[in-house]
């Protein structure tokens, strides 16, 4: 059901979320399964079957939720995480400063490090 404090969900209560993988391999695995599984001869649990990728993904956010509540929280649902909640990897963090740091050395005429 559609939060109606939610302004940018659609009428169905769907919103836009981006997630970042490491490799575009986890994304093209699970892409491939879900396909797979719709496209096979073999039987398939009906469990199994997702009619859209995004419908997987959410029943495996769903499983995962329930499995860290269950195990960390009693079973009962954590309180929500703060707006500012991110996770953040520091070693990517530092190096996307550094190139931006090395962009705009860059763009202001003083080359990156490795040029001066």
């Amino acid at each position: 059901m559609p939060n109606p404090d939610d302004a940018a969900a659609t009428p169905r209560g769907y919103r836009s979320h981006a997630y970042y993988l490491h490799t575009q391999q986890h994304h093209e695995r699970l892409k491939a399964a879900w396909w797979g599984t719709r496209h096979t001869e073999q039987p398939v649990d009906v469990d199994d079957l997702a009619p859209s990728l995004n419908a997987l993904v959410a029943r495996l956010f769903e499983a995962e939720a329930a499995r860290l509540e269950a195990k960390y929280n009693a079973g009962e649902p954590f309180p929500p995480a703060p707006k500012q909640a991110r996770g953040v990897d520091p070693s990517a963090t530092s190096r996307q400063g550094q190139t931006m740091t090395d962009l705009w050395s860059e763009r202001r005429g003083r080359g990156t490090p490795e040029t001066r």
